[in-house]
């Protein structure tokens, strides 16, 4: 089904994926199935929330995938708090868990740098959030649609308008679609920056 929806132009949600990944789940413990679903939403988006971890989690429970669910806990764990920083305006505190993925022995995954460069938006830090990109690409993580939008909205807030439009034409050259809000960040770089 979600493969038809692609093939309908139709973008899947959190909620689609999330309920995608639980019936891997009901369906015996398909664990392969749902890591599968939970990697392309790193990769594309949108964020996986604590529901779709959750699944994948139990997924893998059932499949007596036990060291594969743990570090899915310890993943969500690490993506649920950065993505709480982001709320909470605490920027600096969400870079520093990114940071200190590593020394976990944990690898950040798209939907953990996503959920910082909402943070750097929030807090409009667009040096960290250019950082942040180069890093993903250095990482080879792509950034999907989410990640070049919290950068450009980075610029915006940080009044930084040459920056947002050279990452909208990067977005752009990337083969990525600019949607509305991208193109709205864009023009009120502008206009505040004149």
């Amino acid at each position: 089904l979600l493969t038809q929806m692609q093939v309908a132009k139709l973008q899947a949600d959190v909620i689609t994926y999330s309920s995608a990944v639980s019936a891997c789940n009901k369906g015996g413990g398909r664990w392969e199935a749902a890591l599968e679903l939970l990697a392309k939403m790193c990769q594309r988006g949108p964020s996986p929330n604590v529901v779709t971890y959750t699944a994948a989690i139990g997924a893998c429970s059932t499949g007596k995938q036990w060291q594969r669910a743990v570090a899915l806990l310890k993943d969500m764990r690490d993506c649920t708090a950065i993505q709480a920083c982001a709320a909470g305006e605490y920027w600096q505190l969400a870079l520093r868990l990114l940071q200190d993925m590593p020394a976990q022995k944990l690898r950040p995954a798209s939907d953990t740098y996503t959920a910082a460069l909402g943070a750097c938006e929030t807090g409009a830090q667009w040096v960290a959030s250019l950082q942040l990109l180069k890093d993903m690409r250095e990482r080879q993580l792509p950034p999907d649609l989410f990640a070049q939008s919290a950068a450009i909205g980075a610029c915006e807030k940080a009044k930084q308008w040459e920056r947002a439009l050279s990452l909208l034409r990067e977005a752009e050259s990337l083969g990525t679609c600019p949607d509305r809000i991208m193109y709205s960040s864009a023009i009120s770089a502008c206009e505040k920056g004149k």
